[in-house]
């Protein structure tokens, strides 16, 4: 399961690299006087080659020649995944991710045209790293290394997203679920100990 929201607005989007396609002629403009919107970076194109970046502001294109085929989104965008893995003693949990990236602007050209979705993307390369440190851990290990379990998906998306255009700014493992029958057995094995301690108490 996997979720992406935009930190500046509590919606859903889609990838960040936003195809205008046919809607261009008319999108944030009209024919050769268009409009690139602050936090954004339009993709500019001549007769469907790559001609450059617009920066925000008012831009008058030699339309139809060229155009604003695309725009980026510069806006950090917030990626939530849910892992479900098996530790080394042998229960299942799902492990919580949240992760926030944002498109680098100097590559832009890289996040538009060479990663079609980054959040499909993200969440295999976090999927790969949680589902090969987990297994290693005993459930208890596990809670004791929420952090480290998310530096390390930090470092692994960092030198892969880049890249692609993206960078990683910030790595949360946000939640730690047993599955409920484990949650239930350890319930039940914490209450016996507890009444075990109560009968010695009361023997005394």
């Amino acid at each position: 399961r996997t979720s992406l929201y935009n930190s500046d607005n509590n919606f859903k989007l889609s990838n960040p690299a936003h195809d205008l396609g046919s809607n261009s002629l008319l999108s944030y403009g009209c024919c050769c006087i268009q409009c690139v919107r602050t936090t954004e970076v339009g993709i500019v194109e001549n007769f469907g080659r790559f001609e450059g970046l617009l920066a925000p502001g008012l831009h008058i294109l030699p339309w139809p020649l060229v155009d604003i085929t695309g725009r980026l989104s510069l806006r950090i965008n917030q990626l939530e995944v849910s892992c479900e893995t098996k530790t080394a003693d042998s229960v299942f949990c799902t492990v919580e991710m949240t992760l926030q990236y944002r498109i680098i602007v100097e590559r832009a050209y890289d996040a538009y045209y060479r990663l079609t979705d980054p959040s499909n993307q993200i969440q295999s390369y976090v999927f790969d790293v949680v589902r090969s440190k987990v297994p290693k851990m005993t459930l208890e290990e596990v809670f004791a290394s929420k952090a480290s379990i998310a530096q390390e998906v930090k470092k692994v998306l960092k030198n892969i997203l880049e890249e692609y255009g993206y960078e990683i700014l910030y790595s949360l493992t946000s939640d730690i679920r047993p599955a409920d029958s484990v949650v239930q057995s350890l319930n039940e094995i914490n209450a016996s100990k507890r009444l075990k301690v109560a009968m010695v108490y009361k023997a005394e």
